[in-house]
């Protein structure tokens, strides 16, 4: 890793001794993207100096390479229809691990000038895996810091448009985001993970146990779903995941059961899948379970985010939380006398990454 600054070093000169002769306008405009280039230089330089200084960044990124190492060998075992164990080990390419390494400062650091930085990674299946990289670093960094539930909260925010939410959510690469963090941290802390999180596909629907006749309630979809299979997906997801088997209508349940619903919750049908059984997907489809446990990633249209100002349970996605229940999740101003209080004045923290 400590060679990559160098031979970005060296690509740059050669660079530099393409713009002998160039006209004045295109000359300065050569020059100041050379500019461009040294400040992303030294900002990863700084990120590997971070890691070789900071134990918890540390840590945070190898749980980080961990977790995406397994993601990517599961995706690639389905693909090519062999055992993950089977499959040859990933590497990053230079352009995606240099896209993170020089966004750690900024994500690491909440006082750092860098957090003011955007940079823009075209959104491709190679750079969405950069993203994917740094938002599970992310995640890992806060719960890391975090003691118990205040290492909870939303720590990625993704913002599309519907046309684009629907491809986006039906990926392998960001529905596997929420599973690859929970086998990670099983597997690092003798099957309790510190990283047990969730994730956000959509906030979809409302679940309404006193009108399931309600045709935007989950009760009602998944009825209509379960008695005519062609109908629409009560969620925007068509496969697991994380072992790529289809989801069936049977798929999906409400817990803790079906007349009293508090949540919609999918289950893989392939026996052989780490998210079966007793053992649900850490993801989240509707619009109460989100407000009130808060997932560490979570993927929404623009329209809906233009709606948060009139929906006062929102302002937990910001970190606007000061009690917890263990049985209901978090609770901010908007609902008083409900959970907990974390104590010392404590409130979670706002999102780290916002796109």
């Amino acid at each position: 890793m400590d060679s990559l600054p160098e031979l970005y070093a060296e690509w740059r000169r050669g660079q530099e001794g393409m713009m002998t002769g160039l006209a004045p306008r295109r000359l300065k405009t050569g020059q100041a993207l050379l500019e461009n280039v040294d400040t992303a230089g030294s900002r990863i330089r700084d990120g590997i100096d971070l890691l070789k200084r900071d134990t918890v960044a540390r840590e945070a990124f190898g749980l980080m390479n961990t977790a995406m190492a397994m993601a990517n060998r599961r995706r690639e075992a389905v693909i090519q229809k062999k055992l993950p164990g089977d499959v040859d080990p990933p590497t990053w390419r230079p352009f995606q691990l240099a896209f993170v390494l020089l966004n750690l400062v900024g994500v690491t650091d909440r006082n750092s000038g860098e957090r003011e930085i955007v940079d823009l990674l075209f959104f491709r299946p190679a750079a969405a895996r950069a993203y994917l990289g740094l938002a599970a670093y992310a995640i890992v960094l806060r719960r890391l810091r975090g003691s118990g539930v205040l290492g909870a909260g939303i720590s990625v925010i993704m913002r599309y448009t519907l046309r684009l939410l629907t491809p986006l959510v039906s990926s392998a690469r960001s529905n596997s985001c929420g599973p690859m963090m929970t086998m990670a941290g099983r597997r690092l802390a003798n099957g309790r993970s510190r990283l047990d999180s969730g994730w956000a596909a959509q906030p979809h629907r409302t679940i309404q146990p006193r009108n399931s006749s309600d045709k935007d309630a989950a009760t009602t979809w998944l009825k209509r779903y379960q008695s005519r299979p062609k109908t629409k997906s009560p969620v925007p997801l068509k496969a697991c995941p994380w072992c790529g088997e289809p989801f069936k209508p049977e798929s999906f349940h409400f817990t803790p059961n079906r007349t009293a619903p508090q949540n919609l919750v999918l289950k893989c049908e392939n026996a052989e899948c780490d998210f079966t059984r007793d053992r649900h997907l850490p993801v989240l489809v509707v619009d109460e379970p989100i407000y009130r446990r808060l997932p560490a990633f979570l993927i929404a249209t623009v329209d809906k985010f233009a709606s948060l100002p009139w929906i006062g349970k929102s302002g937990a996605f910001f970190g606007h939380v000061d009690r917890y229940d263990p049985d209901k999740g978090f609770f901010g101003a908007y609902e008083p006398g409900e959970g907990r209080p974390f104590g010392n004045g404590h409130r979670l923290d706002p999102p780290d990454l916002v796109n």
